[in-house]
């Protein structure tokens, strides 16, 4: 890849120098959903000028941020902005879309405590994330800052996700 390239990579050049086999049908797959819908996409603040070609990327419609996608050697990971209001959860659960959600819920790993913990009643040292209730079941150590983490989505994984965005897309 030329030095241009690594600077101001394309997300499917990214895809195709990273991913081999299904994982990389399934991204590219899901990027162009994201462009069918008129999402777009770039990359995410704090890697734009590394000269690296892995590293965050994000999708937005209309200005509103939909989800961030992180890509590494062999591994990418879509994480939706969700907001679990009552109307989402009604949507997930008539969609029965629930136990991919619960399956793909992000533990807390310490990635920052004292921005967590600040915010919470435990102290530093003991802090594990948060306790969430989503669709009626309740979890322990969730991370605040994503709920749903998707890691190497397969093709269900990725209607689930296209789903969610269809869903976040129209009550914006």
């Amino acid at each position: 890849m030329s030095d241009e390239k690594k600077i101001k990579p394309k997300i499917d050049d990214v895809i195709s120098d990273l991913l081999d086999g299904e994982m990389k049908k399934n991204a590219l797959n899901f990027i162009s959903y994201l462009r069918e819908n008129k999402m777009s996409i770039s990359r995410a603040s704090g890697n734009a000028e590394a000269k690296r070609i892995d590293g965050a990327w994000k999708a937005a419609y209309k200005s509103k941020g939909m989800c961030r996608i992180w890509l590494s050697k062999n591994h990418w990971i879509v994480c939706p902005y969700i907001d679990y209001t009552k109307d989402f959860e009604t949507y997930i659960k008539n969609e029965n879309l629930q136990d991919i959600i619960w399956d793909n819920l992000f533990k807390c790993r310490i990635c920052s405590p004292k921005l967590c913990s600040s915010q919470a009643s435990k102290s530093e040292e003991t802090f594990r994330g948060f306790n969430k209730t989503y669709f009626g079941k309740e979890f322990d150590n969730i991370c605040k800052f994503w709920d749903a983490y998707f890691q190497n989505p397969d093709d269900k994984t990725i209607n689930c996700i296209k789903r969610i965005l269809d869903f976040k897309k129209n009550v914006e």
